[in-house]
Protein backbone atom coordinates (compact mmCIF):
# COMPACT_ATOMS: atom_id res chain seq x y z
CA UNK A 1 0.00 0.00 0.00
CA UNK A 2 1.24 3.47 -1.21
CA UNK A 3 0.83 5.97 1.90
CA UNK A 4 1.43 9.43 1.88
CA UNK A 5 1.25 11.21 4.72
CA UNK A 6 0.95 15.22 4.53
CA UNK A 7 1.48 18.04 7.35
CA UNK A 8 3.07 21.69 6.92
CA UNK A 9 5.98 21.43 8.64
CA UNK A 10 8.30 19.36 10.73
CA UNK A 11 9.06 22.13 13.65
CA UNK A 12 8.61 21.04 17.06
CA UNK A 13 5.73 20.05 18.07
CA UNK A 14 3.01 17.18 19.30
CA UNK A 15 1.11 16.87 15.32
CA UNK A 16 5.10 16.50 14.06
CA UNK A 17 6.31 14.50 16.48
CA UNK A 18 3.20 12.08 15.79
CA UNK A 19 3.64 12.19 12.02
CA UNK A 20 6.91 11.04 12.56
CA UNK A 21 6.75 8.17 14.38
CA UNK A 22 3.91 6.88 12.52
CA UNK A 23 5.59 7.40 9.69
CA UNK A 24 8.75 5.59 10.82
CA UNK A 25 6.55 2.68 11.70
CA UNK A 26 4.13 2.51 8.65
CA UNK A 27 7.22 2.23 7.06
CA UNK A 28 8.41 -1.36 8.47
CA UNK A 29 5.77 -2.83 6.32
CA UNK A 30 4.32 -0.21 3.93
CA UNK A 31 5.38 2.26 1.04
CA UNK A 32 5.22 5.73 3.10
CA UNK A 33 5.95 9.27 1.42
CA UNK A 34 5.88 12.79 3.68
CA UNK A 35 4.93 15.55 2.08
CA UNK A 36 5.92 18.72 3.84
CA UNK A 37 4.51 21.47 2.67
CA UNK A 38 5.80 24.84 4.29
CA UNK A 39 9.43 26.25 3.97
CA UNK A 40 10.46 26.33 7.42
CA UNK A 41 12.62 24.92 9.80
CA UNK A 42 11.95 20.86 10.06
CA UNK A 43 12.86 20.03 13.49
CA UNK A 44 12.36 16.38 13.66
CA UNK A 45 13.64 15.61 9.82
CA UNK A 46 17.02 13.93 11.02
CA UNK A 47 14.41 11.47 13.11
CA UNK A 48 12.87 10.02 10.16
CA UNK A 49 13.67 5.99 8.86
CA UNK A 50 15.37 6.07 5.76
CA UNK A 51 12.54 4.38 4.59
CA UNK A 52 10.15 7.29 4.45
CA UNK A 53 10.36 9.23 1.49
CA UNK A 54 10.18 12.82 1.98
CA UNK A 55 8.95 15.61 -0.45
CA UNK A 56 9.76 19.02 0.79
CA UNK A 57 7.15 21.70 -1.66
CA UNK A 58 9.15 24.58 0.18
CA UNK A 59 5.78 26.21 -0.12
CA UNK A 60 5.98 29.99 1.54
CA UNK A 61 4.05 30.79 4.68
CA UNK A 62 0.45 31.54 3.26
CA UNK A 63 -2.05 29.92 1.07
CA UNK A 64 -2.67 30.93 -2.88
CA UNK A 65 -4.70 28.81 -5.17
CA UNK A 66 -1.43 28.43 -6.61
CA UNK A 67 -0.61 26.14 -3.72
CA UNK A 68 -3.78 24.13 -4.28
CA UNK A 69 -3.32 23.30 -7.42
CA UNK A 70 0.65 22.54 -6.81
CA UNK A 71 -1.13 20.03 -3.88
CA UNK A 72 -3.25 18.58 -6.55
CA UNK A 73 0.10 17.52 -8.90
CA UNK A 74 2.35 16.33 -5.41
CA UNK A 75 -1.06 13.72 -4.82
CA UNK A 76 -1.05 12.84 -8.67
CA UNK A 77 2.54 12.22 -9.01
CA UNK A 78 3.02 10.01 -5.87
CA UNK A 79 -0.23 8.29 -6.57
CA UNK A 80 -1.24 6.91 -3.06
CA UNK A 81 -3.71 4.50 -1.82
CA UNK A 82 -3.93 6.67 0.81
CA UNK A 83 -3.90 10.60 1.82
CA UNK A 84 -3.14 11.34 5.20
CA UNK A 85 -3.77 14.67 6.25
CA UNK A 86 -2.93 16.36 9.48
CA UNK A 87 -3.21 19.49 10.73
CA UNK A 88 -3.58 22.73 8.30
CA UNK A 89 -1.93 21.26 6.23
CA UNK A 90 -6.50 20.07 5.36
CA UNK A 91 -6.30 23.91 4.19
CA UNK A 92 -3.71 23.16 1.27
CA UNK A 93 -4.87 19.76 0.21
CA UNK A 94 -8.81 21.00 -0.02
CA UNK A 95 -8.68 20.81 -3.55
CA UNK A 96 -7.06 17.22 -3.83
CA UNK A 97 -9.65 16.40 -2.10
CA UNK A 98 -12.08 17.72 -3.62
CA UNK A 99 -10.76 16.53 -7.11
CA UNK A 100 -9.53 12.79 -5.93
CA UNK A 101 -11.35 12.31 -2.80
CA UNK A 102 -13.02 9.54 -5.42
CA UNK A 103 -9.68 8.35 -6.23
CA UNK A 104 -7.92 8.15 -3.33
CA UNK A 105 -8.63 7.23 0.81
CA UNK A 106 -8.31 10.93 2.16
CA UNK A 107 -7.94 10.94 6.29
CA UNK A 108 -7.77 14.15 8.24
CA UNK A 109 -5.95 13.42 11.80
CA UNK A 110 -7.86 16.04 14.54
CA UNK A 111 -4.50 17.10 16.55
CA UNK A 112 -6.22 19.63 18.85
CA UNK A 113 -9.29 21.38 19.99
CA UNK A 114 -12.20 20.44 17.84
CA UNK A 115 -14.02 23.81 18.90
CA UNK A 116 -11.23 26.01 17.98
CA UNK A 117 -9.81 24.76 15.11
CA UNK A 118 -12.75 22.38 13.02
CA UNK A 119 -15.94 23.65 14.02
CA UNK A 120 -16.70 26.84 12.70
CA UNK A 121 -15.71 29.69 9.58
CA UNK A 122 -13.92 28.10 6.81
CA UNK A 123 -12.04 25.61 8.92
CA UNK A 124 -15.71 24.25 9.74
CA UNK A 125 -16.89 24.57 6.31
CA UNK A 126 -14.07 22.53 4.68
CA UNK A 127 -14.75 19.36 7.52
CA UNK A 128 -18.53 19.61 6.66
CA UNK A 129 -18.02 19.81 2.76
CA UNK A 130 -15.41 16.87 2.57
CA UNK A 131 -17.45 15.19 5.29
CA UNK A 132 -20.64 15.23 3.63
CA UNK A 133 -19.53 14.64 0.37
CA UNK A 134 -17.76 11.57 1.46
CA UNK A 135 -14.35 12.56 0.39
CA UNK A 136 -12.87 12.69 3.43
CA UNK A 137 -13.04 9.99 6.94
CA UNK A 138 -11.70 11.91 10.08
CA UNK A 139 -9.57 10.17 13.10
CA UNK A 140 -9.55 11.55 16.33
CA UNK A 141 -6.65 11.37 18.88
CA UNK A 142 -8.12 11.79 22.45
CA UNK A 143 -11.56 10.99 24.18
CA UNK A 144 -11.97 15.15 24.66
CA UNK A 145 -11.42 15.62 20.92
CA UNK A 146 -13.67 13.00 19.97
CA UNK A 147 -16.35 13.54 21.88
CA UNK A 148 -16.19 16.85 20.54
CA UNK A 149 -15.96 16.29 17.34
CA UNK A 150 -19.29 14.01 17.45
CA UNK A 151 -20.79 16.84 19.48
CA UNK A 152 -19.90 19.44 16.90
CA UNK A 153 -20.34 17.04 13.63
CA UNK A 154 -22.39 14.11 14.41
CA UNK A 155 -23.47 13.20 10.70
CA UNK A 156 -19.50 12.47 9.99
CA UNK A 157 -17.61 9.54 10.32
CA UNK A 158 -14.95 9.15 12.39
CA UNK A 159 -12.60 7.19 14.43
CA UNK A 160 -11.41 7.52 17.67
CA UNK A 161 -7.50 6.14 17.58
CA UNK A 162 -5.74 6.88 20.90
CA UNK A 163 -2.82 8.99 20.64
CA UNK A 164 0.32 7.36 21.86
CA UNK A 165 4.26 6.60 21.40
CA UNK A 166 6.19 3.80 21.61
CA UNK A 167 7.85 3.74 25.27
CA UNK A 168 11.76 4.30 25.38
CA UNK A 169 13.89 0.74 24.59
CA UNK A 170 17.12 0.28 26.49
CA UNK A 171 19.74 0.69 23.77
CA UNK A 172 22.87 -1.31 23.71
CA UNK A 173 24.93 1.66 24.48
CA UNK A 174 23.36 1.66 28.03
CA UNK A 175 26.86 0.37 29.84
CA UNK A 176 28.68 3.17 28.19
CA UNK A 177 25.92 5.19 29.68
CA UNK A 178 26.44 3.89 32.67
CA UNK A 179 30.27 4.53 32.97
CA UNK A 180 30.26 7.89 31.84
CA UNK A 181 27.53 8.69 34.92
CA UNK A 182 29.77 6.91 37.19
CA UNK A 183 32.62 8.95 36.25
CA UNK A 184 31.51 12.20 37.56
Amino acid sequence: MKILEVIQSLASGGAERLVVDLCNEISKTEDVTLLILKDVEHFYLPQLSPKVKVIEAKMPIGGSIKQLVQCCKWVKRTAPDVVHLHSHARYNMLLANLIFGHKYKFYLTIHNDVRDNYAYGWSGLQVRLSGFLGKCKFITISETNHQQFYKIHPRLRQRLIPNGRALPSVSDKIDDVRREMQAY
